[in-house]
């Protein structure tokens, strides 16, 4: 699979791979329903104000998305410890793969650039995978991820 790297956009083949903004929103909560449906316990995730906030890089937040043809097909987290805490562990979650996703190789060139940057920054990763989430599973595995 072959990269193009454009700062922090990586084009692989249709998906774009790009830091995701406030301004993704209204994409974000699209996925979010086509892949976690509307009957998620923590409501909040349902409210665009709030995504928007949590997407802003600015706040320290930090997700990535694969995008492609205008809709986001997947998204991973890094989530940030609470305070100045330096912890060499890449903590990631809300990682949504849209279905499609998968065949359509962008879940794998999310994953494969978020595991550069966490390599470049020289941290540990850790990942919750929904057991019942047999495609991420797999995905996760075929990339030297191991269930601990």
């Amino acid at each position: 699979m072959e990269f193009l790297e454009r700062g922090n956009i990586t084009d692989f083949m249709s998906a774009t791979i790009r830091l995701a903004t406030r301004n993704d929103a209204a994409l974000w909560l699209e996925l979010l329903q086509a892949t976690l449906g509307s009957e998620y316990p923590a409501k909040e995730v349902y409210d665009p104000a709030w995504i928007a906030g949590e997407l802003d890089p600015a706040s320290g937040q930090e997700t990535w998305v694969a995008e492609a043809n205008g809709r986001l097909h997947a998204s991973i987290s890094f989530l940030q410890p609470a305070g100045a805490n330096l912890n060499p562990i890449a903590n990631l979650g809300r990682n949504l793969h849209h279905p499609e996703s998968y065949a359509a190789g962008s879940s794998e060139a999310l994953l494969r650039h978020v595991n550069q940057l966490v390599a470049e920054r020289k941290q540990t990763i850790v990942v919750r995978v929904l057991a019942a989430d047999n495609p991420q599973q797999t995905l996760y595995e075929n990339l030297g991820y191991v269930c601990v």
